[in-house]
């Protein structure tokens, strides 16, 4: 049965409401219409957990969804934001086998066991150098003040980058999210329009210098794979370099915010840290990924059904925009015991924060043990949420879980 038969009525996926609070529309999903056709948008939600991993694995759910993206574009927006387009169908993240394994398998190395356990000493140093910065002053924002610029340092430093433009990357990033998790309009694409451009500039700047002065980093795997793969452009190499800094910070950044605000709404395991600043055996580990599974940092993403796709008795019907919802599926029943608990002794692991089979993030160790280091650090530190009064603002965007402050006081050592 075609899904567009599906779904007579409405379900608010996307108001500023939902994204304050979506977990109620999941539980209808989960519920009642795992799988939900938006005939508004032509859109197909999925949101049971093995039918989201089933989707990941379809050859036939691609990746390639620029284009769809851009048709669903109202036509002045779209020819603005035609910069933005040709550089967006160049990422990884869009790409389909056999292209996108060839890039991943040079960028996989990057996030090897040996490279981030060698990155460690410099994830803590960073991150503590952060947290003095904020012992000066007392009260400030977990989100802009930590969260944010450690992992954007990082996957800076990784791709060449200064770690003192990590202000100016914010902006970026900020734009690009807002294009591609939120309703576009002109005032967004004028916004990613400008970024795009200013970063493109940048890596086009940063790639020129690096390769008269090779390093070894992320960067130099890509330059290098250029020279053997002659259809890798310059064009290629610059919005993959964009691509990463995005992606290798942004799930990161939200992952902070979203544990401490966890470990702030159950007490119990935040006490046990700031009290005892005990970060042996395995707990920390738990807390990190219980946050992953209950606050996913990354809450949905999209695929483009390039033929018919067959899913139990279901058809997805050949040239449709399909939303994998991860944050529903991370809430499952059918998986997760007790889902809407805050549980990290649970045993359930299959969560799919990081995604699932060919395009499961490569950084997912990287944002881990930031993460890690992070809390390690913070807690260390004495870090203390403000509790009283505080109204959690979370991101109108429906791709990512993500707040936009975090007043916190942290004590002077």
């Amino acid at each position: 049965m075609p899904l567009t038969e599906l779904s007579p009525h409405p379900v608010d996926l996307v108001s500023p409401g939902f994204t304050s609070n979506p977990y109620p529309a999941y539980r209808h999903l989960l519920g009642n219409e795992p799988f939900y056709y938006c005939a508004d948008r032509r859109l197909y939600y999925v949101a049971r957990h093995d039918l989201v991993k089933t989707l990941f694995r379809d050859p036939s759910a691609s990746s390639n969804r620029v284009k769809p993206m851009a048709a669903a574009l109202p036509e002045p927006v779209r020819e603005f934001a035609s910069p933005v387009l040709k550089c967006l169908e160049k990422w990884v993240l869009f790409l389909d086998p056999p292209r996108h394994g060839q890039l991943r398998k040079i960028i996989s190395p990057a996030f090897t066991s040996k490279v981030i356990s060698n990155l460690e000493p410099k994830i803590s140093n960073i991150a503590q150098t952060l947290v003095t910065d904020m012992q000066h002053s007392g009260r400030c924002d977990l989100v802009a003040d930590f969260a944010y610029p450690l992992p954007v340092m990082v996957i800076a430093d990784m791709l060449g980058c200064p770690a003192s433009d990590y202000k100016l990357i914010k902006v970026w990033s900020d734009h690009i999210a807002d294009f591609l998790g939120s309703k576009t309009t002109l005032e967004k694409a004028t916004n990613i329009r400008t970024s795009i451009l200013q970063a493109t500039q940048y890596f086009e700047d940063i790639v020129r210098e690096q390769k008269r002065k090779p390093k070894e980093n992320l960067l130099q795997n890509m330059i290098e794979f250029q020279g053997r793969e002659k259809g890798f452009s310059d064009d290629h190499l610059v919005a993959n370099s964009i691509a990463l800094l995005f992606a290798g910070h942004e799930t990161t950044s939200n992952l902070i915010s979203n544990a401490v605000y966890c470990l702030q709404q159950n007490p119990e395991y935040g006490r046990h840290f700031f009290e005892t600043a005990d970060f042996s055996g395995s707990l920390l580990d738990a807390c990190i990924e219980e946050t992953l599974r209950l606050e996913s940092p990354v809450q949905r993403m999209g695929r483009f059904s390039a033929e018919d796709i067959q899913i139990e008795d279901r058809t997805i019907e050949q040239g449709h925009r399909i939303i994998l919802m991860l944050g529903a599926a991370n809430r499952d029943p059918r998986v997760f015991s007790d889902p809407d608990r805050y549980w990290p002794e649970r045993p359930e692991r299959e969560h799919l924060a990081f995604g699932y089979g060919h395009h499961f993030c490569s950084g997912a160790m990287l944002a881990r043990t930031e993460a890690r280091i992070a809390l390690h650090t913070l807690f260390s530190g004495a870090i203390i949420p403000i509790l009283d009064g505080i109204e959690f603002d979370w991101h109108t965007n429906v791709a990512l879980r993500a707040l936009r402050k975090f007043p916190i006081h942290i004590q002077a050592t």
